[in-house]
């Protein structure tokens, strides 16, 4: 959002989607790469997260993020839905109408997704989900 605000009137007619959103994509896969294998480590690796990667334009400033930075309440160990995110990320070609006006960054809420887990990953995980907010913060 920072970098979004910042440049507003810079670059071309894909400036968003190649400057900003493209490489948000990348640190968040990365990203959600890392807390699927600290999950595995300890529980069931789940699966599917990488289309909650992608994010779009829209709205105006200070509306919020998709984001909470919050960790799931544990539950009992249940894994039933992990993976099954439909088509989530599939945004096209957002963002692809220059950097006319300043919105805001939308992402996929990666909690909410997670299965339960597992008290030894759960620090780490943490730290991720806060490190994703802090990367839809700096974009």
């Amino acid at each position: 959002n920072n970098r979004l605000q910042t440049t507003v009137g810079q670059g071309g007619p894909n400036f968003v989607q190649n400057a900003i959103l493209g490489p948000l994509a990348d640190k968040r896969k990365s990203t959600i790469d890392r807390i699927a294998i600290a999950i595995g480590r300890r529980a069931e690796k789940p699966q599917g997260l990488d289309s909650l990667a992608t994010c779009s334009v829209g709205g105006q400033a200070g509306s919020g993020a998709g984001n909470s930075g919050a960790a799931p309440a544990q539950g009992n160990g249940g894994k039933g839905n992990a993976g099954q995110n439909g088509n989530q990320g599939n945004n096209g070609n957002q963002g692809n109408t220059g950097n006319a006006g300043v919105g805001q960054i939308s992402c996929p809420d990666v909690a909410s997704k997670l299965p339960a887990i597992p008290a030894q990953a759960q620090a780490e995980v943490t730290r991720n989900l806060e490190l994703l907010n802090t990367q839809i913060a700096e974009a």
